[in-house]
C-alpha cells in the first residue's frame, strides 16, 4: 500500500521547480522489489517491510532537482532474512575449529558460510538521511535473532550519480565483536559487485594454529615444502626464539 502527498510549485517557464512529497509505503516485500530494481535473478534480502519518505528539492531540470533532494526516511522490517551468507555456521565452524579439520575443511566451510545458506535477523527499525540526492548509510546494523553476531553496514547510496558504495562488516560475539569479513557492494543502483574478504578470519586461523599446521605439514613434505605452502595458504608460523649461546 501507498499514501503519498505531493506538493509541486511548478513557476513560470524556466524557473526552478520546488517538490515536497511524503510518502509511505507499507507491506512491501522487500525481495521482488529488489530483484525488480537490480535485475538478480536470486533473492538477496527478503520479508515485509515499510518505508516512509519525507523529502524535499528544487530544480530546473530533473538532475538538479534529483541532486537537491534532502530530507528524512525510516525502513522497517519484521523478518529480514539475508540470503547468501550463514553467521550460524560461521560461529559454528569458528567454534568447532581445531588443528585436525583446519586444513581439510575449516576454510571451505567458512567460504559456504559467507557465500551461502541464509541468516534470519531481528526486525529492523532504522532512520536515515537524505542530502544532495544521496541516501547515506550510518551503522545500519542487523542482528542476528539467535545472537550469534551482527552485520554493520555504512556509505552512500547516490540517486543523483545512480550508484551506491556500501560497505559491511561482519561481527560474531563469539569473538568479542572483532570484524571477520569485509563486504562492499559499489556500482550502479541496479547492478552494484559484490565482495567480500574474509582476511581476518584467516588471521584468527593463523594465530591459534600456526604452528600447529607447520608442524604437520613438516611431518608429511618436510619443513621447505611446508613453508612454501603454508605461504600460499595465508598462514604463518611464529617465530621462534633464538638459542641461548654458552659464554
Amino acid at each position: 500500500a501507498m499514501d503519498m502527498r505531493m506538493v509541486v510549485d511548478a513557476a513560470q517557464t524556466g524557473q526552478p521547480v520546488r517538490v515536497e512529497q511524503k510518502m509511505t509505503f507499507t507491506d512491501i516485500q522487500v525481495g521482488p522489489l529488489l530483484r525488480a530494481l537490480t535485475k538478480q535473478r536470486k533473492d538477496s534480502l527478503t520479508g515485509v517491510g515499510s518505508l516512509m519518505l519525507d523529502i524535499r528539492g528544487e530544480g530546473i531540470s530533473t538532475s538538479a532537482l534529483v541532486f537537491s533532494l534532502a530530507g528524512n526516511g525510516r525502513l522497517q522490517m519484521a523478518d529480514p532474512v539475508l540470503h547468501g551468507m550463514d553467521l550460524e555456521r560461521l560461529d559454528n565452524t569458528l567454534k568447532d575449529m581445531n588443528s585436525s579439520n583446519i586444513l581439510s575443511s575449516l576454510m571451505g566451510s567458512v567460504n559456504s558460510a559467507l557465500g551461502g545458506g541464509q541468516t534470519a535477523f531481528k526486525p529492523i527499525d532504522h532512520s536515515f538521511t537524505i542530502a544532495q540526492g544521496t541516501l547515506t548509510l550510518n551503522n545500519f546494523t542487523l542482528e542476528t535473532e539467535g545472537e550469534t553476531g551482527q552485520i554493520i553496514t555504512n556509505g552512500p547510496i547516490s540517486l543523483s550519480e545512480w550508484a551506491m558504495d556500501l560497505t559491511s562488516v561482519v561481527e560474531l560475539k563469539r569473538e568479542a565483536g572483532t570484524p571477520l569479513a569485509t563486504m562492499t557492494l559499489k556500482g550502479p543502483l541496479n547492478a552494484p559487485q559484490r565482495n567480500i574478504r574474509s582476511d581476518a578470519i584467516r588471521g584468527l586461523i593463523n594465530n591459534r594454529f600456526g604452528d600447529q599446521i607447520g608442524n604437520a605439514l613438516d611431518d608429511v613434505i618436510g619443513e621447505r615444502g611446508s613453508g612454501i605452502i603454508q605461504n600460499l595458504l595465508g598462514v604463518g608460523r611464529q617465530p621462534q626464539p633464538a638459542p641461548e649461546q654458552d659464554n
